[in-house]
Order: C-alpha cells, then structure tokens, then sequence
C-alpha cells in the first residue's frame, strides 16, 4: 500500500492493498464531491466475434446490486439532489456520482456495490439491449457520428479501432447475460480500476483548516468499503489510451479520436 501527495496540485494518489489506485483533491468552490470510478475496459478489448459488451454492460451496472433493487441507486442520489451517469470509449469506461459533499459517504458506496455488486437482473437485461441497440442507431441518424465512425473504419483496417463503440446490432442482439457477467468479473476488478474523488470531501469547508485531514478520513472511507474485494488483473488485449467524450445522456458529443502505438496493426 503506497501513498504519495503532489504539492502543486494538491493531489494525494494512493493504491490499496488490493490493487485499486485512489486518487483525492480537496477542492471547496462549491460544497459537492465527485466520485468518478474509471475502469481500463472499452470496446477495444473485445473481440470480432463478440463485440459490443463495454458498452452494454455501462448499461446494466447501476441497475442494481444485492443490496440495492432495480432504480434504487438513481432514486437515492436524486433524493439528495445529485446526479449519475456513464460513458464507454474505445480504451476506457467511466462512471460517476456528484452529491452534496455532506452525502460523501453515500456517494462512496453506491458507487462501491454498483462497481462491484451488480446483479444484471435478467428482465433489465432484456429492456437494456434495446435501448443499447436504439442508442446505436441514433449515432447512426447524425451526419457527423456516422462520418466519424465510417471514417474509423476506412483508417483501421485491422485495430479494433475500427468498430463503433457500441458494437455491430446483429452480435449485440445475441449477447447472453452469461457472456455479459464474464466480461464483467474479468475486468470490473479493483486492479484494472481508478476511483477519482475531487470536492468538498469528507467534511466541507472547516477542514480546509486541518491540512490533508480530510484525505486521510476519505481514504479510510474507500478501504473500509473497498477492503473485501480481492486484488486481481483483468485481462488487456489493447494498449490504454485517453478517449475524449461521455456518450450519455444527450449523445451531443462525439468520442475522440485516439491513436494505437506504433506497434499496433493498422
């Protein structure tokens, strides 16, 4: 377990004794915490025969967990007027919480069971895929998403660059609960994770007085509720690369454009 903090930015990073790196800035402009949870699966890790789960299971993560029922997590984060969303890209998927920083701790473990815990209900799963489906054929319906994705196409002719992030409809309609909770398991692991927390932290305003004290409590917080899960790689099949663009909810930006290292096949 190793901690380390920069000066200049504030930023305290720190990796558990179970693989999942923590990185903590205090920052008390407004009096809301962000609990961002990025996980390094996108749709570049999956393959030509089975494409399309990244972003299927962005879908299904907070649709429920052993403790919490279908709808319970957005109903809790909205009843304490915060908000949640997600976002798959070809290296990368992202998801986050923002409440009132006096609600930290419940932003910590929404996010937490949702991570870890999902149950991808059976009925959800089936409503889900059409409105994964659906939400790829509205890229399709604008001029600029289709461009960008045909031009993808054309670029690579062999990297899993080339395919949309949401996967080809006819492989989509096909995929099994079963496939979607191994792809799950294999990369929702803490090791392959990234939690972000930037706000008003622990304890609002008064602890900017107490120097890092309000790190050092929200670092207590992820171990105890990140403590059970065990460390453990997911598998890689593609080289990591920042990918610009949350996909949801208005789809009203394109995903940038990220490029393979050298060595990759074009």
């Amino acid at each position: 377990m190793s901690t380390s903090h920069t000066a200049e930015t504030g930023i305290i990073k720190k990796q558990l004794s179970n693989g999942l790196t923590v990185l903590l800035k205090q920052d008390h402009a407004s009096p809301i915490v962000a609990v961002n949870v990025w996980f390094g699966v996108g749709s570049v890790h999956e393959t030509e025969a089975m494409n399309g789960l990244a972003h299927f299971q962005e879908h299904m993560v907070f649709k429920g967990t052993g403790k919490y029922g279908v709808g319970d997590i957005p109903r809790i984060v909205k009843s304490h007027g915060g908000n949640l969303n997600a976002g798959t890209s070809y290296s990368y998927t992202m998801y986050y919480v923002v409440l009132p920083s006096e609600n930290f701790a419940t932003a910590l473990e929404v996010q937490s069971d949702a991570m870890m815990h999902s149950t991808f209900d059976p009925e959800e799963f089936k409503k889900e895929r059409l409105v994964v489906i659906d939400e790829a054929r509205m890229y399709d319906d604008r001029p600029e998403s289709f461009t960008f994705y045909r031009t993808m196409e054309l670029g690579f002719e062999k990297h899993t660059y080339r395919r949309p992030i949401a996967g080809y409809q006819p492989i989509v309609e096909k995929i099994t609960r079963d496939q979607l909770l191994e792809f799950y398991k294999n990369y929702y692991r803490p090791a392959n994770g990234r939690l972000v927390i930037v706000g008003a932290g622990g304890g609002g305003r008064r602890r900017c007085r107490h120097g890092d004290g309000g790190h050092r409590e929200d670092i207590r917080g992820v171990e105890e509720r990140q403590g059970g899960h065990q460390r453990a790689a997911g598998r890689t099949g593609a080289a990591r690369l920042p990918v610009q663009g949350l996909r949801r909810p208005h789809g009203s930006r394109l995903p940038g454009c990220g490029f393979p290292r050298a060595q990759h096949p074009r």
